[in-house]
């Protein structure tokens, strides 16, 4: 006999049942993993930020210590120079950060003029004489060392955007400081990145 109006319409089984009966598992396990790590996020901000911290001041203390090395020889002759308590102050300009390092002036008497631990020894460039030969450096003036991973990051945005100005990294840079609670210091303005900005780029 024929199915009657009254009767069930017999059901087909499909992939598609499967398949929504996985999305709506799927569905109730995101659910319950958001809600996991919106509790982990809000219980263990505070731990992240110390280790983004101590991570920022290793890398400072790093870079510091080896910017303030005392040279061995003079990196223009290659013969011992005499090095005193001269020291000149450099902000070396980092995407994370700037840090401030006193770096260590001495005298060649081979080469009869100062000399100091090259930028490019601290895998930095500078931009500007002074920041080169940092006896010339006139007291009280902001010497700037570009560390080498700021200018090959500046490199990579601009070939890759093809829109990315030098003001505008330098803009975006500062306030990847602030985001890292690193206070700009009075060495470094913005007036200062864009007068000085990203040399040999």
């Amino acid at each position: 006999m024929g199915a009657s109006a009254a009767d069930p319409l017999p059901h087909v089984h499909s992939e598609s049942d499967d398949e929504d009966t996985e999305q709506g598992d799927d569905a109730s396990v995101d659910v319950a993993a958001q809600v996991r790590v919106r509790k982990a996020f809000l219980k263990h901000y505070a731990s992240g930020a110390d280790s983004r911290s101590r991570l920022l001041d290793s890398a400072a203390d790093t870079l510091r210590a080896l910017a303030q090395a005392i040279p061995r020889t003079c990196p223009g002759c290659g013969v011992s120079a005499v090095f005193g308590g001269k020291r000149c102050s450099v902000t070396i300009v980092t995407w994370e950060q700037p840090v401030i390092a006193e770096i260590p002036v001495g005298w060649c008497t081979t080469c009869k003029q100062g000399c100091n631990l090259l930028p490019v020894q601290a895998d930095c460039v500078s931009d500007s004489n002074s920041g080169w030969d940092l006896d010339r450096a006139h007291s009280g003036k902001n010497v700037l060392w570009w560390h080498q991973s700021v200018l090959q990051m500046y490199d990579i945005l601009s070939f890759r955007t093809r829109h990315l100005s030098a003001d505008a990294f330098c803009d975006a840079m500062m306030n990847s400081w602030e985001r890292n609670g690193i206070s700009r210091p009075s060495s470094v303005s913005a007036t200062t990145l864009h007068a000085n900005v990203l040399p040999g780029v």
